[in-house]
């Protein structure tokens, strides 16, 4: 992979910053436990609106080397062991820190995001690829939303 291939490519990881910024929250407590909640339904729409637009698809020769390019499956692959850390530190966090109920109401807002957002549509995706592993791993991904049966039911 070039450098700039790496460079347009590095956009991807932005996907990373809602698990970050839920974690942060979590971590901060008070009204930062909502951080996540703001972020993604009041910053990243804005972004949206004013960030720039492109209705670009890729060509037959760009989406043939993006799929047998192994760093977009290992971008999906790393949302995993994220979502079990933001489902942990959550769980521990309740656990042991005591909480207002406000706080607790952003943290599971927050911590759904990520369910949501890392869980739901990279197990979802996932689910798609041919190989035993990957639907194998489309369950873990798919099952701290306990929805295990969407890979079956979706798929089949």
């Amino acid at each position: 992979m070039n450098s700039s291939n790496i460079m347009r490519n590095l956009k991807y990881l932005s996907a990373y910053i809602n698990p970050l910024v839920a974690i942060v929250g979590i971590q901060m407590g008070g009204l930062f436990t909502f951080a996540n909640v703001i972020f993604i339904f009041g910053l990243v729409p804005i972004i949206d609106i004013i960030g720039p637009n492109s209705s670009e698809n890729l060509s037959d020769e760009r989406r043939s080397s993006a799929m047998a390019n192994t760093f977009f499956d290992w971008l999906l692959y790393l949302n995993f062991p994220i979502l079990i850390a933001t489902l942990s530190i959550f769980i521990y966090t309740l656990e042991t820190i005591p909480m207002a109920t406000y706080e607790v109401v952003g943290s599971i807002l927050s911590t759904g995001i990520v369910i949501g957002t890392c869980g739901l549509n990279i197990g979802h995706e996932i689910g798609h690829r041919n190989s035993a592993f990957n639907k194998y791993l489309s369950h873990l991904f798919l099952a701290p939303a306990l929805y295990t049966h969407f890979h079956i039911e979706h798929n089949y």
